[in-house]
Protein backbone atom coordinates (compact mmCIF):
# COMPACT_ATOMS: atom_id res chain seq x y z
CA UNK A 1 0.00 0.00 0.00
CA UNK A 2 1.32 3.48 -1.03
CA UNK A 3 3.11 5.76 1.95
CA UNK A 4 0.39 8.26 0.96
CA UNK A 5 -2.63 6.03 1.39
CA UNK A 6 -1.65 4.16 4.74
CA UNK A 7 -1.79 8.06 6.16
CA UNK A 8 -5.22 8.51 4.52
CA UNK A 9 -6.03 5.22 6.37
CA UNK A 10 -4.44 6.31 9.90
CA UNK A 11 -7.56 7.65 12.79
CA UNK A 12 -6.71 11.04 13.56
CA UNK A 13 -6.56 11.28 17.40
CA UNK A 14 -7.90 14.64 19.07
CA UNK A 15 -6.96 15.69 22.46
CA UNK A 16 -8.98 17.80 24.64
CA UNK A 17 -7.90 20.08 27.66
CA UNK A 18 -10.04 22.22 30.00
CA UNK A 19 -9.37 23.78 33.66
CA UNK A 20 -13.08 23.45 34.85
CA UNK A 21 -14.25 27.01 36.15
CA UNK A 22 -15.23 26.59 40.00
CA UNK A 23 -17.58 29.59 39.65
CA UNK A 24 -19.53 27.23 37.37
CA UNK A 25 -19.70 24.99 40.00
CA UNK A 26 -22.62 24.09 42.85
CA UNK A 27 -22.55 20.90 44.83
CA UNK A 28 -24.93 18.96 42.12
CA UNK A 29 -22.91 20.10 39.26
CA UNK A 30 -19.56 19.17 40.96
CA UNK A 31 -21.24 15.59 41.44
CA UNK A 32 -22.28 15.00 37.71
CA UNK A 33 -19.50 15.94 36.71
CA UNK A 34 -17.08 13.58 38.97
CA UNK A 35 -19.54 11.25 38.41
CA UNK A 36 -18.99 11.37 34.54
CA UNK A 37 -15.89 10.95 34.95
CA UNK A 38 -16.04 7.62 36.71
CA UNK A 39 -15.08 9.48 40.61
CA UNK A 40 -16.50 6.34 42.76
CA UNK A 41 -18.28 8.43 45.40
CA UNK A 42 -19.44 5.67 48.19
CA UNK A 43 -16.10 6.64 50.74
CA UNK A 44 -16.77 10.34 50.41
CA UNK A 45 -17.59 11.58 53.90
CA UNK A 46 -16.83 8.59 55.92
CA UNK A 47 -13.99 7.32 58.01
CA UNK A 48 -12.40 11.10 57.95
CA UNK A 49 -12.55 11.64 54.17
CA UNK A 50 -13.46 14.64 52.76
CA UNK A 51 -16.96 15.39 50.96
CA UNK A 52 -18.49 17.15 48.15
CA UNK A 53 -18.82 20.34 49.68
CA UNK A 54 -14.98 20.18 50.78
CA UNK A 55 -14.05 20.09 47.05
CA UNK A 56 -16.48 23.02 46.02
CA UNK A 57 -14.67 25.01 48.88
CA UNK A 58 -11.33 24.14 48.16
CA UNK A 59 -11.63 24.73 44.41
CA UNK A 60 -13.22 28.00 45.36
CA UNK A 61 -10.55 29.52 47.01
CA UNK A 62 -8.24 28.41 44.91
CA UNK A 63 -6.85 24.98 47.15
CA UNK A 64 -6.53 23.12 44.36
CA UNK A 65 -7.41 23.12 40.13
CA UNK A 66 -9.82 20.12 38.40
CA UNK A 67 -8.65 19.69 34.60
CA UNK A 68 -10.47 17.23 32.46
CA UNK A 69 -8.70 15.71 29.76
CA UNK A 70 -9.83 13.59 26.49
CA UNK A 71 -8.43 11.50 24.02
CA UNK A 72 -10.18 10.74 20.48
CA UNK A 73 -9.33 8.63 18.51
CA UNK A 74 -12.05 7.19 16.03
CA UNK A 75 -15.12 5.98 18.05
CA UNK A 76 -12.57 5.52 21.07
CA UNK A 77 -12.63 7.85 23.96
CA UNK A 78 -10.70 8.27 26.91
CA UNK A 79 -10.99 10.64 29.45
CA UNK A 80 -9.63 11.37 33.21
CA UNK A 81 -10.41 14.25 35.59
CA UNK A 82 -7.47 15.47 37.24
CA UNK A 83 -7.06 17.37 40.61
CA UNK A 84 -4.13 19.40 40.76
CA UNK A 85 -2.69 20.90 44.20
CA UNK A 86 0.69 22.95 45.21
CA UNK A 87 1.69 22.58 48.47
CA UNK A 88 4.37 23.78 51.60
CA UNK A 89 6.23 20.73 53.28
CA UNK A 90 8.58 22.80 56.02
CA UNK A 91 10.41 19.89 57.75
CA UNK A 92 10.33 21.63 61.40
CA UNK A 93 13.65 20.90 63.65
CA UNK A 94 14.68 21.85 66.92
CA UNK A 95 18.35 21.54 68.73
CA UNK A 96 17.86 21.51 72.90
CA UNK A 97 19.91 23.09 75.43
CA UNK A 98 21.93 19.32 75.44
CA UNK A 99 22.21 19.06 71.74
CA UNK A 100 19.60 16.66 71.08
CA UNK A 101 17.87 16.79 67.93
CA UNK A 102 14.01 16.48 67.36
CA UNK A 103 11.99 16.71 64.67
CA UNK A 104 7.87 17.87 64.44
CA UNK A 105 5.18 15.15 63.40
CA UNK A 106 1.57 15.40 63.49
CA UNK A 107 -0.86 12.97 64.96
CA UNK A 108 -4.72 12.82 65.09
CA UNK A 109 -6.16 12.08 68.02
CA UNK A 110 -9.95 12.32 67.68
CA UNK A 111 -12.02 11.62 64.60
CA UNK A 112 -14.63 14.04 63.33
CA UNK A 113 -17.40 12.72 65.61
CA UNK A 114 -14.81 12.99 68.67
CA UNK A 115 -14.60 9.19 69.29
CA UNK A 116 -10.55 8.94 69.97
CA UNK A 117 -8.21 7.66 67.59
CA UNK A 118 -6.60 4.40 68.72
CA UNK A 119 -3.92 4.37 65.89
CA UNK A 120 -1.78 7.35 66.96
CA UNK A 121 1.02 6.65 65.00
CA UNK A 122 2.76 9.80 63.55
CA UNK A 123 1.52 10.45 59.80
CA UNK A 124 3.29 13.53 58.57
CA UNK A 125 6.74 15.20 59.18
CA UNK A 126 6.77 18.98 59.41
CA UNK A 127 4.02 21.46 58.54
CA UNK A 128 2.02 20.34 55.23
CA UNK A 129 -0.10 23.35 53.49
CA UNK A 130 -2.05 23.76 50.23
CA UNK A 131 -1.04 26.76 48.77
CA UNK A 132 -3.75 28.70 47.01
CA UNK A 133 -3.85 30.32 42.98
CA UNK A 134 -3.04 33.96 45.00
CA UNK A 135 -0.57 33.30 46.95
CA UNK A 136 3.28 33.52 46.68
CA UNK A 137 5.32 30.42 48.63
CA UNK A 138 6.50 32.87 51.66
CA UNK A 139 2.56 33.91 52.35
CA UNK A 140 2.00 30.26 52.06
CA UNK A 141 4.47 29.32 54.74
CA UNK A 142 2.85 32.06 56.91
CA UNK A 143 -0.65 30.75 56.65
CA UNK A 144 0.58 27.25 57.55
CA UNK A 145 2.94 27.95 60.89
CA UNK A 146 -0.89 30.35 61.89
CA UNK A 147 -3.42 27.78 61.36
CA UNK A 148 -1.25 24.49 62.74
CA UNK A 149 1.19 25.93 64.88
CA UNK A 150 -0.50 29.44 65.72
CA UNK A 151 3.14 30.86 65.36
CA UNK A 152 3.23 34.33 63.33
CA UNK A 153 6.36 34.13 61.56
CA UNK A 154 7.73 37.39 59.89
CA UNK A 155 8.96 38.79 56.83
CA UNK A 156 12.61 38.09 57.88
CA UNK A 157 11.85 34.87 60.03
CA UNK A 158 10.80 33.05 57.09
CA UNK A 159 13.56 34.42 54.72
CA UNK A 160 15.77 32.37 56.62
CA UNK A 161 13.77 28.85 56.21
CA UNK A 162 16.38 26.68 54.06
CA UNK A 163 15.18 25.85 50.39
CA UNK A 164 15.02 22.49 48.57
CA UNK A 165 13.74 21.88 45.20
CA UNK A 166 9.90 21.46 44.11
CA UNK A 167 8.79 17.81 43.84
CA UNK A 168 6.16 16.68 41.60
CA UNK A 169 3.81 12.96 42.20
CA UNK A 170 0.61 11.74 40.90
CA UNK A 171 -1.32 9.67 43.50
CA UNK A 172 -4.79 8.98 44.85
CA UNK A 173 -6.02 11.45 46.95
CA UNK A 174 -6.65 10.21 50.61
CA UNK A 175 -8.76 13.07 51.44
CA UNK A 176 -10.46 12.94 48.18
CA UNK A 177 -10.75 8.71 47.73
CA UNK A 178 -10.62 8.04 44.16
CA UNK A 179 -9.68 10.77 42.35
CA UNK A 180 -6.06 11.11 40.87
CA UNK A 181 -4.54 13.98 41.94
CA UNK A 182 -0.98 15.45 41.12
CA UNK A 183 0.96 17.13 43.97
CA UNK A 184 3.67 19.55 43.80
CA UNK A 185 5.02 19.82 46.56
CA UNK A 186 7.55 22.77 47.51
CA UNK A 187 10.03 21.55 50.32
CA UNK A 188 11.44 23.41 53.15
CA UNK A 189 13.61 23.40 56.55
CA UNK A 190 12.60 25.25 59.44
CA UNK A 191 14.89 25.24 62.76
CA UNK A 192 12.56 25.96 65.50
CA UNK A 193 13.59 28.89 68.10
CA UNK A 194 13.47 28.53 71.96
CA UNK A 195 10.92 31.75 71.75
CA UNK A 196 8.40 29.37 69.75
CA UNK A 197 9.41 26.26 71.17
CA UNK A 198 6.10 24.21 72.67
CA UNK A 199 5.90 20.79 74.19
CA UNK A 200 2.76 20.08 71.40
CA UNK A 201 0.77 22.24 69.13
CA UNK A 202 -2.62 21.16 68.62
CA UNK A 203 -4.91 21.29 65.64
CA UNK A 204 -8.23 20.85 64.03
CA UNK A 205 -8.94 19.89 60.13
CA UNK A 206 -11.82 21.60 58.30
CA UNK A 207 -13.28 17.82 58.33
CA UNK A 208 -13.63 18.03 62.34
CA UNK A 209 -10.61 15.54 63.02
CA UNK A 210 -8.41 16.48 65.70
CA UNK A 211 -4.84 16.16 66.33
CA UNK A 212 -1.48 17.77 67.37
CA UNK A 213 2.21 18.01 66.58
CA UNK A 214 4.53 16.19 68.53
CA UNK A 215 8.81 16.43 68.46
CA UNK A 216 10.16 12.79 68.05
CA UNK A 217 13.94 12.03 68.26
CA UNK A 218 15.98 12.23 64.77
CA UNK A 219 17.86 8.97 64.63
CA UNK A 220 20.52 10.49 62.25
CA UNK A 221 21.61 13.89 62.83
CA UNK A 222 24.20 14.43 60.46
CA UNK A 223 22.17 16.27 57.87
CA UNK A 224 21.25 18.67 60.55
CA UNK A 225 24.15 19.48 61.24
CA UNK A 226 25.42 19.82 58.00
CA UNK A 227 22.88 22.20 57.11
CA UNK A 228 23.31 23.74 61.00
CA UNK A 229 27.19 23.91 59.99
CA UNK A 230 26.81 25.27 56.19
CA UNK A 231 23.83 28.08 56.85
CA UNK A 232 25.55 29.01 60.15
CA UNK A 233 21.93 28.18 62.15
CA UNK A 234 22.64 28.70 65.85
CA UNK A 235 20.93 28.75 68.80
Amino acid sequence: MPEQEQRIKQKKVEYQHEIIDPQKLDENSLRVLLTTFYIPLDKWGKNGSKTISNLLQELSVGESQLHAYGETKGTITKKELLRKVDKVRIRTVYRDKEGNWSELYQIFTEDSQGNPIIDDQPINSGVLEKRTSRENIPDAIKRAFKQELHIGLTDEEVSMILKYGAVTQRRKSSGFPGLPTLYTIHPRIYFMPDSYYKDEYFFEEETGLKGKFIWQPIEDISECFYLNRKFGIKK
